[in-house]
């Protein structure tokens, strides 16, 4: 409890905290929890195309302020809020049409979680926490870069002088399902991975495996996933939602009245490694991530290959994506499912903890049935603080 109470002191803290008061109140001030602060602010200019529609141009802002406490020797808090509302964005809009008017726009909990350090090996975080499992150059087909995971993860990490083990299993909750007086089966998430990481003088490489078991989700309602969501606008004659296989509840109700549901489990295995090679300035990085959905025999393979050029102020990514429809769940992977492409990226380091961003993705959409061409390219100018 009087850990509790700093905690909803420490905003009004003075300069006078150094020297053990406190608004009046004195303290010891080795009593005061260590407290790391940070953050960003990022102004982004998009264009977007679908098929042969004009280019829409619009304009998005995205703001993340956290801090970390030490609250004793092997426990931390990790908080950070941020803008937007949707799991797979912390975006934005500026002039959002669906709230016009330059309102004040939202901002909560991005991440809030307790980290435990059991031993030098083992650590456990509780709470709405980061995405503990690693990816190949920070690739987004399993699980958007702004996804936050609301459960529990056990970590285990052994390092020697030139090479370290690790490993994760997580247990997330997605929807915890009552009405009415009866527990319903709740949407939860079970994943693991098993990775190695070796060093030599100019390289290092990493690899590892994983599984990821979403539990319950065949023959739910995609309203289990996302308040008020709809089936794809874009889609062909197969219902998808975010590029995953649904179906109707009742077919013969008008269209505006269906209720959907999925049509597929997915328990996802994947693999993914990395090889860095410095050549003098400049680092060369290889990569590749590969997903198979185990509960289905087709339309079930994803992967992302490509390769980045670091040197000094500059990086260059060039990168091939696909993605069938049911190899992932949409809902939480980098523009959902059902599509193939090119990601191509430059950032440039203006000043000390200022960035520039150019992406563009060229994809098909859609592309195992009638492809649907789309396009989109960010300009965005990141500040970190």
């Amino acid at each position: 409890m009087p850990l509790l109470f700093l905690f909803l002191l420490f905003p009004f803290v003075t300069a006078n905290a150094t020297s053990g008061v406190i608004t009046g109140i004195s303290v010891n001030p080795e009593l005061l929890p260590k407290v790391k602060w940070s953050g960003d602010l990022r102004y982004s200019l998009l264009s977007s195309k679908e098929k042969a529609e004009d280019a829409r141009y619009y304009q998005q802002l995205r703001l993340r302020v956290g801090f970390d406490a030490d609250v004793n020797e092997s426990l931390k808090t990790k908080v950070r809020l941020a803008t937007g509302t949707s799991a797979t964005s912390t975006n934005q809009t500026l002039g959002d049409p669906s709230d016009p008017g330059m309102p004040r726009r939202s901002f909560g909990i991005d991440r809030a979680y307790m980290d435990w350090t059991a031993n030098k090996t083992t650590s456990v975080w509780l709470g709405r926490t980061a995405n503990p499992f690693w990816r190949p150059e920070n690739v987004q087909i399993l699980y958007d870069n702004d996804l936050a995971f609301e459960g529990s993860v056990l970590r285990w990490r052994n390092k020697w002088s030139d090479s370290e083990a690790f490993s994760n299993l997580g247990g997330f909750i997605i929807s915890e399902n009552y009405a009415e007086g009866e527990d319903l089966v709740d949407i939860a998430l079970i994943g693991m991975d098993l990775g190695w990481l070796k060093k030599g003088t100019d390289w290092r490489w990493t690899s590892r495996i994983g599984h990821h078991h979403y539990l319950n989700v065949k023959d739910r309602t995609i309203s289990r996933l996302a308040r008020g969501a709809k089936i794809d606008s874009t889609s062909p004659s197969v219902p998808r939602y975010k590029g995953n296989t649904v179906y109707a509840e009742d077919p013969s109700l008008p269209a505006a009245d269906r209720v959907y549901r999925f049509k597929n489990d997915y328990a996802l295995f994947q693999a993914g490694t990395e090889f860095a090679y410095n050549f003098g300035s400049v680092e060369g990085l290889f990569f590749f991530e590969g997903i198979r959905n185990t509960a289905i025999s087709r339309m079930r393979d994803a992967f992302q290959t490509g390769l980045k050029i670091e040197w000094k102020w500059f990086s260059w990514t060039e990168a091939y994506l696909r993605k069938e429809p049911d190899s992932v769940l949409g809902q939480f992977s980098y523009f959902g499912s059902d599509q193939e492409g090119f990601r191509h990226v430059m950032t440039f380091r203006l000043d000390k903890n200022v960035k520039l961003w150019l992406t563009r993705f060229d994809l098909d959409r859609h592309y195992a049935e009638s492809k649907s061409k789309y396009e989109i390219t960010f300009l965005e100018l990141v500040a970190a603080f």
